[in-house]
């Protein structure tokens, strides 16, 4: 079924109150009566008002969506992708600072209408420059989202893009999830989404990975990665307790080296190769076990 038209919620919808606290900056900034933690944006990417007065990002900077499903159950649940998410936007509000960022759309263990929504109410071009997206959940072999609610299974993209958002003319997207690859090739994400970019985190046959700073096996990464650890422990909560997805790490790595925020599409491009070549390197010369594929999609431009 299409739709006609969009009912864009005004706050995130979002399932279980629990996560990551934030820390009292980002408390701050999210003061603007929500009554949940929420990840926060580098630029006002919803209808969301805070109430402290203040100047925002102009409209040629950063906007931030981003929609995560973690809530899977004891010894399934992705932490470690909540907190790469909130690694992103620190980047990018490193990238292009403001002293004062408003909330994003974001959905947190969305239900298939929630998600829908939240795809539909992706900001246009007015919302900024460039619009950065970070998606992650567990997926099917086949590239289905698998929602965390009870009875609520996993449900193709085909049925998630329904409608397509208002277009942007720099949208790149974070595709933190397994069998990556097997996603972007369905008609719907071409058709609908108007991708300009995507990062794919894994090809259609593999799984993604949790990585752990707090402990040492099978990979001391605080050894191994100390500017990434040390960059990661001022930026991400007091309250993170080591966990990030394999992305997560991959992306800071080549933040790091990136000291130029890229602007363009081919400089996110740019940037998403780097990142890919961070993951080659990481299995060549760490461990090939806790790695994915990490590409660019798509390749040819």
């Amino acid at each position: 079924m299409r739709r006609h038209s969009r009912h864009c919620p005004a706050r995130p919808e979002t399932g279980s109150p629990g996560g990551f606290l934030l820390p009292e900056r980002l408390r701050r900034w999210a003061a603007g009566g929500l009554a949940i933690p929420v990840f926060l944006s580098v630029a006002a990417a919803s209808e969301l008002r805070e109430g402290a007065p203040g100047r925002t990002m102009a409209a040629e900077g950063y906007s931030f969506a981003a929609a995560v499903s973690s809530d899977y159950g004891w010894g399934k649940s992705l932490i470690g992708w909540e907190a790469t998410s909130l690694a992103v936007q620190a980047t990018l509000a490193e990238w292009q600072p403001s002293p004062n960022l408003k909330p994003a759309l974001m959905v947190r263990n969305p239900s298939p209408a929630g998600l829908r929504r939240f795809l539909e109410c992706l900001p246009g071009a007015g919302s900024g420059k460039i619009q950065v997206i970070y998606l992650a959940a567990q997926h099917t072999r086949g590239g289905a989202w698998q929602f965390t609610g009870r009875g609520a299974g996993a449900v193709a993209w085909g049925e998630l893009l329904q409608s397509a958002p208002p277009a942007h003319p720099c949208r790149v997207v974070i595709l933190d999830v397994c069998h990556a690859a097997a996603v972007v090739t369905q008609p719907a994400w071409t058709n609908q989404l108007g991708v300009a970019a995507t990062l794919l985190t894994s090809g259609s046959d593999e799984l993604t990975w949790e990585l752990d700073f707090s402990n040492r096996q099978p990979v001391n990464l605080v050894v191994r990665f100390p500017a990434a650890h040390d960059w990661l422990k001022h930026h991400l909560p007091a309250t993170w307790d080591g966990r990030l997805s394999y992305l997560g790490l991959i992306w800071v790595q080549a933040f790091l080296q990136t000291p130029q925020p890229p602007q363009t599409v081919r400089e996110w491009q740019i940037f998403f190769d780097r990142c890919a070549a961070e993951s080659r390197r990481f299995q060549a010369e760490v461990c090939r076990q806790r790695a994915s594929t990490i590409r660019r999609f798509p390749v040819t431009h």
